[in-house]
C-alpha cells in the first residue's frame, strides 16, 4: 500500500445501531431517469482512511460487504460526520496501529477491493 493511502482509525457499530443517513449506488432517478439505486446493507464496521487528497469513511456491514463511503477534507470532519450518522462520540474510535495483526489483515483485504486504482 502506497504512504498516501493508509488506514488510520477503526470504529465497530453496536449491533442495532441505526443509522442517520441511508446510502446508496446508483444515480438517482431525479437525476438520471435511466438508472436504478439499491440500498447498500447497513454499516457494521467504520474505517477512516487518510489519502493525499482528504480523509475516506469506509463503511462495511457485518457480513464484509461495502456499505458506502464518504469523502471529507480533515480528519475531524470524519468523524463528525460518523457521530451525525451513528451518534458515535469521538472516543469509540481505535488507532489502526493498535488493533490485532490478524484483524488488520481481514480489514485491508475489505479495503483493497474498495481502494481507487
Amino acid at each position: 500500500m502506497s504512504a498516501d493511502w493508509k488506514p488510520i482509525k477503526i470504529a465497530l457499530l453496536s449491533e442495532g445501531t441505526r443509522s442517520a443517513v441511508q446510502h446508496y449506488v446508483g444515480m438517482s432517478k431525479e437525476l438520471d431517469l435511466t438508472s436504478s439505486q439499491t440500498a447498500l446493507p447497513p454499516p457494521h464496521i467504520l474505517v477512516a482512511v487518510e489519502d493525499r487528497i482528504g480523509f475516506f469513511l469506509y463503511r462495511f456491514s457485518v457480513s464484509g460487504e461495502f456499505a458506502g463511503d464518504t469523502w471529507h477534507p480533515t480528519l475531524h470532519e470524519l468523524i463528525e460526520q460518523a457521530t451525525y450518522e451513528f451518534g458515535l462520540p469521538a472516543g469509540a474510535w481505535s488507532d489502526w496501529e493498535r488493533i490485532d495483526d490478524n484483524l488488520k489483515q481481514a480489514y485491508m483485504l475489505l479495503l483493497s477491493t474498495q481502494r481507487p486504482k
